[in-house]
């Protein structure tokens, strides 16, 4: 009788834990990050036009829609990493079920 392949199923596990980990991480990372705002840009208001006020406003949001569009751009890779990792875990799971039941049909 073919013997079940334990230790290739615990290396495995381990990495599926592995990426659980580095994904819950990445998670608080960006919890932190779109936590953090920039800081607008000191101005002595009553130097500056309105048109020059406004163009200070426009700066900081174009600085914040950058940052927000890194950060969504980094998010896209790592849900993507991460539903290919998923993938293979229930190819992997797939493949060890078969053999489980094969074994205990054999028994």
């Amino acid at each position: 009788m073919e013997r079940l392949p334990i230790e290739d199923w615990q290396a495995a596990l381990a990495g599926m834990e592995a990426g659980l980990a580095d994904a819950f991480a990445a998670l608080d990372a960006h919890e932190s990050r779109l936590g953090q705002a920039p800081a607008a840009p000191p101005m002595a208001a009553e130097s500056l036009t309105a048109a020059e006020r406004l163009a200070g406003f426009a700066s900081t949001w174009e600085a914040r829609l950058a940052a927000a569009a890194e950060t969504a751009a980094e998010a896209e890779r790592l849900l993507t990493d991460q539903e290919a990792a998923a993938m293979r875990w229930a190819e992997a799971f797939g493949r060890w079920r078969q053999l489980v039941q094969q074994q205990q049909a054999g028994a």
